[in-house]
């Protein structure tokens, strides 16, 4: 069991990660899906992950992280700028996103626990 088998067309691999969990962020994302009252969409999540992650995310960048094309990629990150989630700079090819400042708790209880205190 312990080797690995070779990728193709009909297999799937998934790594889980034993990090520990970001309970900050996870509290966001709750908190957006009792706001709207409905899940937030898989290509959302990746694009907020990658947020969490990189701080900054271009369309291309987007796109990449969503396996699909930069149109599609703009769409949700406008989606997530619409919500409030996600603040856009610039402007065409130049618009970058990242995490709204709007969502001082979710950073504040980021920074906390980096320190120690939660």
């Amino acid at each position: 069991m312990g080797g690995q088998r070779p990728i193709d067309r009909t297999s799937v691999t998934v790594k889980l990660s034993s990090a520990e969990p970001d309970i900050p962020f996870l509290s966001m994302i709750l908190e957006e899906e009792r706001r709207t009252g409905a899940p937030v969409p898989l290509d959302s999540l990746i694009a907020l992950s990658r947020l969490r992650q990189e701080r900054r995310l271009s369309v291309a960048d987007a796109a990449t992280a969503l396996q699909k094309d930069e149109a599609a990629a703009r769409a949700v990150l406008e989606r997530l700028v619409e919500s409030g989630l996600v603040e856009a700079r610039g402007i065409k090819k130049g618009r970058i996103y990242t995490l709204s400042a709007g969502l001082p708790r979710y950073r504040a209880k980021r920074r906390l626990r980096a320190a120690g205190g939660l």
